[in-house]
């Protein structure tokens, strides 16, 4: 044992303290192998809501002889919150935007000639923040500040039961990763996985996302899968375990047959595609047995 370590964090001034006691041990890495006694994995990430809608597929793997997935729950029940779904969590995102909208209609009608009110484009664009440091230039007595008061009453209690639930569904992922990836590092010697760019994914998607409003529910999505959570789930343990990890790149992953290397066309849903020679399969089954190959090849 190399260290003790007892740490603690908040995640919000309303929330309560968690601590950990952090133990460091030093393991000692496994002897090299070779190449042809190595275990290889390949592993396809995404975000796919199974067909009964109750969890999403984060991951789809390929070793040579099966394929398993990475089911995260979209919905679990916890003691002291009750129900933790993403659709909770989202309800609640948008009480505090009706909310939010309602206030600044009253205040609107309370203050027509007040500077702020007046500006409507910067009015309809103002957000939380915008009317907290509202409230602090208003004078405490006014009909305006009182109804301000409400609003920011109503809004922390909705914004700190959002927090409990986002927190909750975060450790819930965290918890499903760090077991997936240990199963990983107790089996294989070579995981391979895609060389994605996931800054650039959100950038991309959340520009696109200001025109359709179903891009903006992909970005949403993706912010709860948290791939490069997963990419680090990953990468620890197989470090630790001597293992490697190799990345590949994307470009010929999903939309290449591994039957045959002909174009793969993943169809209307985007989940069964088919090839030119008939070859037909599940998109992210066929990325992780071309993501497997292309791994075996750059040992």
């Amino acid at each position: 044992m190399k260290k003790v370590v007892l740490t603690g964090r908040k995640q919000s001034p309303v929330m309560p303290w968690r601590f950990w006691l952090v133990l460091t041990v030093e393991e000692p890495k496994p002897a090299a192998r070779h190449p042809e006694q190595l275990c290889v994995v390949g592993v396809d990430v995404g975000w796919w809501r199974v067909p009964d809608k109750s969890k999403i597929r984060i991951a789809m793997t390929w070793d040579g002889k099966r394929h398993r997935e990475l089911l995260l729950p979209l919905s679990f029940w916890k003691k002291e919150l009750g129900e933790v779904s993403i659709a909770h969590i989202t309800s609640l995102s948008s009480q505090r935007d009706l909310l939010l909208e309602s206030c600044k209609q009253k205040l609107a009608e309370l203050l027509p000639e007040h500077p702020r009110a007046k500006n409507k484009v910067a009015w309809q664009r103002t957000r939380s923040g915008g009317l907290v440091r509202f409230l602090h230039e208003l004078d405490a007595a006014t009909p305006a500040a009182e109804l301000l008061r409400i609003w920011k009453r109503d809004n922390d209690q909705l914004l700190r039961q959002q927090l409990m639930l986002e927190n909750a569904f975060n450790h819930r992922r965290k918890w499903f990763n760090r077991n997936f990836a240990a199963e990983f590092a107790r089996e294989y010697h070579v995981v391979g996985i895609e060389n994605l760019n996931l800054v650039q994914m959100s950038s991309r998607e959340k520009t696109k996302g200001e025109e359709k409003r179903g891009l903006r529910r992909l970005a949403q999505r993706r912010k709860y899968a948290a791939l490069g959570e997963l990419f680090d789930a990953i990468e620890n343990p197989m470090a630790k375990a001597g293992g490697r990890v190799v990345r590949v790149p994307p470009s010929s992953t999903t939309h290449t047959c591994s039957a045959c290397g002909k174009p793969f066309d993943t169809g209307i849903d985007g989940r069964l595609g088919v090839c030119p020679d008939g070859h037909e399969a599940d998109r992210d089954k066929n990325a992780s047995i071309n993501i497997f190959s292309q791994t075996c090849r750059a040992l």
